[in-house]
This record gives C-alpha cells, structure tokens and sequence, in this order.
C-alpha cells in the first residue's frame, strides 16, 4: 500500500463548474480523483500530474490540460 502524506489534507478543485478533481499526495506522487454530485471519489488515471508540480501551481497545471472544456472567462478554483 502507498505511503500517503496528507498532512495538509487532498486538494479539490472546480474544472470549470463542470466537475470536481480531488488530488492527495501518495508518496512522492500526486494521485487524481474524480467526485461526483454525492462526494464519491473514483481514481482518475487518466488525469497526471507531474510529481515535482508545487501545490501553488496545481490550478494552473489543471487549467492548461483541460483548457478544451472551458468558455470563456472560466477558471479553475480551488474548493
């Protein structure tokens, strides 16, 4: 089982008001979660992130790889 680090707890965001990401440091890797409407967790495998991505450029990292879902003057934030 991988070592998990949540001393400061997982991460969510809203990609764009469409759905929530939900990322946790296992080890020294960020590992994703889709959650759904009822605040159930599903991995996410499809969605990577670079295991060195500071936690302050974690919205920005998912802004750019889900740009193609976003209208205009979407952002992703932080929940």
């Amino acid at each position: 089982m991988p070592e998990t680090d949540d001393t400061q707890g997982p991460l969510r965001f809203n990609v764009y008001g469409r759905f929530l990401i939900e990322l946790r440091r296992e080890g020294d890797a960020w590992i994703a979660y889709r959650v759904d409407g009822e605040g159930r967790r599903r991995r996410d495998n499809s969605t990577v992130i670079p295991p060195d991505l500071p936690e302050g450029k974690v919205a920005s990292y998912l802004d750019d790889i889900f740009h193609e879902w976003a209208k205009p003057g979407d952002v992703v934030t932080r929940v």
